[in-house]
């Protein structure tokens, strides 16, 4: 029904960061640098578990799939992104057989990292409380 039909998959090396973006940005609705938040969040280790969970639920299906049906899809990482918005931008063109009009390079991006050090102290106050080397995960 999709001809040609191509894939970008976009992860983050930082798992554990994500889930925490995930859980702070469902409790503030802040889910974008230029949104307000609308209440300070509150460290949760439970929510950041759940949220943990479902990511690597979310990356281990579409693995499956990749995997079941041969297809290779562009495989982006967060940090990589936004450490060179223009070389991903050069990547999503070259892979869709686009001719960009204009030089990445002149874009801007208006949208800012929301990690800060509530976020590192939440990391370390996550794997102080759930971090038994001893324990393996079921998913």
């Amino acid at each position: 029904m999709l001809p040609n039909l191509r894939f970008i998959l976009l992860s983050r090396r930082d798992l554990l960061g994500q889930a925490i973006s995930w859980a702070r940005a469902l409790q503030t609705s802040q889910y974008r640098s230029t949104q307000t938040a609308s209440q300070e969040p509150v460290f949760h280790a439970e929510l950041v578990q759940k949220q943990l969970d479902a990511l690597v639920r979310e990356r281990a299906r579409w693995e499956m799939f990749f995997a079941r049906t041969g297809m290779d899809p562009l495989r982006l990482e967060y940090e990589t992104i936004v450490a060179n918005p223009p070389h991903a931008v050069r990547q999503v063109a070259d892979m869709m057989g686009v001719t960009l009009q204009r030089n990445p390079e002149s874009i801007s991006v208006a949208i800012q990292q929301q990690r800060d050090s509530t976020s590192f102290e939440w990391a370390v106050r996550f794997r102080s409380e759930r971090g038994n080397p001893n324990t393996l995960d079921s998913v």
